[in-house]
């Protein structure tokens, strides 16, 4: 598990030969467990190797259709090799089958307004926004379904929230692929300022 871990961080800091190296190992070593599987596709997402990303992310759900941490991050690595409306399919799905977590929340939104279906990625947000009012809503996941729906100004004061909150999930953003369609906005650039490894 630790060279698993060693693997994520290893691509979060922009080292993703290494990081392939020991996502493989470590698969190798757990091939039956869907966290490992999760974890690697991960490292070949921020690696931009994306149709590895996929095979690895579809091992997860295979090993666990259950594991709904699986479908935060599959959505954008089927969208960005061109299979939106898959993607949106895979994480209603998800949703569905769950207690309508946030992050599965963000993650509809997200895939809804990366096909445009903009009136729906509203009603989430909207749904995000009311659940704010009673328990604590990662600004993260209301700027991702803006940055998807092409809504920079709006996704830049969710992001300059989640680091005034000191969300973790920042972390994971400089060398996420999703959010290269925003590096180049002034507000975007200076959050990450803040949250480079």
């Amino acid at each position: 598990m630790s060279r698993m871990y060693l693997s994520a961080l290893l691509a979060w800091t922009g080292r993703t030969d290494a990081a392939i190296r020991e996502a493989r190992h470590a698969i190798d070593l757990v091939p039956e467990s869907a966290l490992l599987a999760y974890i690697c596709g991960n490292t070949f997402y921020w690696s931009r190797r994306l149709p590895e990303a996929r095979e690895q992310l579809d091992r997860a759900l295979a090993l666990d259709p259950g594991a709904l941490f699986v479908h935060w991050w599959r959505p954008s690595v089927l969208a960005a090799l061109g299979e939106g409306e898959e993607a949106v399919k895979v994480v209603e799905d998800a949703l569905r089958l769950s207690t309508r977590p946030v992050f599965l929340l963000g993650a509809v939104a997200r895939g809804y307004g990366a096909v445009g279906r903009i009136d729906e990625a509203k009603a989430l947000i909207d749904e995000m926004l009311r659940r704010r009012q009673s328990e604590y809503v990662a600004p993260i996941h209301i700027a991702d379904a803006y940055v998807a729906m092409g809504d920079r100004t709006r996704a830049c004061d969710f992001f300059e929230q989640a680091l005034a909150d000191r969300n973790a999930a920042l972390a994971w953003v400089p060398n996420t692929p999703f959010y290269d369609v925003i590096r180049n906005e002034p507000r975007f650039a200076a959050v990450m300022k803040h949250v480079r490894p």
